[in-house]
Parts: structure tokens; sequence; C-alpha cells
């Protein structure tokens, strides 16, 4: 037996995302939020509209425990997950970043407070200008 390999990873990435239903993005951050502020003794989860650079942005903010800037890298690939276990009728792991990039391609912007260092992700799309063919990117800060 052999294992089935991706032929072209850009265009399984992309085929996701804008497969994915748009319904789906808040669902999946505000639940992302809730969750990680299980374990708070403050448990809360805030949902605003902020100005960032002149331009209204949702920011959902949670007093979770934070993610250090490597656990935000990887709970930023594709299909992964922080702390809990990936299946098929659980925790999918790609809810809340396919739904997200599918009405945010230009850019999304994930940032974390872990013992007081502050951690930014921003995934979005880039088009080559030349073939045409997008690609999703992360660009870690």
């Amino acid at each position: 037996m052999t294992r089935l390999k991706v032929g072209n990873e850009d265009f399984l990435v992309a085929s996701l995302i804008d497969r994915c239903p748009s319904t789906m993005m808040l669902r999946e951050l505000v639940m992302n939020a809730i969750e990680a502020s299980a374990d708070s003794s403050k448990r809360q989860v805030s949902i605003r509209i902020i100005k960032w650079n002149g331009v209204d942005k949702l920011s959902i903010w949670n007093t979770g425990q934070g993610m250090s800037v490597t656990e935000l890298r990887d709970a930023c690939d594709i299909s992964s997950s922080v702390d809990k276990i990936q299946s098929l009728d659980e925790n999918f792991g790609m809810g809340a970043k396919v739904s997200s990039l599918k009405a945010n391609k230009l850019g999304m912007r994930y940032r974390s407070n872990k013992n007081g260092t502050v951690s930014e992700v921003v995934m979005g799309q880039e088009i080559d200008p030349v073939t045409r063919k997008s690609k999703y990117l992360r660009f870690d800060y």
C-alpha cells in the first residue's frame, strides 16, 4: 500500500476555503473563544467592532491562557488543532481558519497574549500576477 499524496497543495487549500459555507465563520470563531476561556476563573468572551487603520474590523477576545508564538503558528496551519484530538466526527481542525479566510481573503489577523508576550499571525491569499493561480500564505510577526 502507498499513502495518497496531494499533487497540488495550493489548489487543495484554496478549494477547501472556497467550498466552506460563509455562515460557519462567526460560529467557529466564537466557539474557539468560548473553549479557550473555559479554564479561566473569569471566563469572558467579548465580540466587538474595532477600528484598525481606519477600517472597522471584527474583534473576538477571551480570557483564555493564550498561545505562544509556536502554538499560534501551529494552530494557524490548515487542519490543525491545539490541545484537541482531531477526528471526523468531533474536532475537524479547519473550521475557524477555513471559514474565515473565505470572507477575508486579503488577510485574517490572529493575535494571542501568553504570559505577557503578544504573538501575531496574518493569513491571506496571494494571486500570482502571471499565472493567476492563488495560494494562501501565513505571515508570522
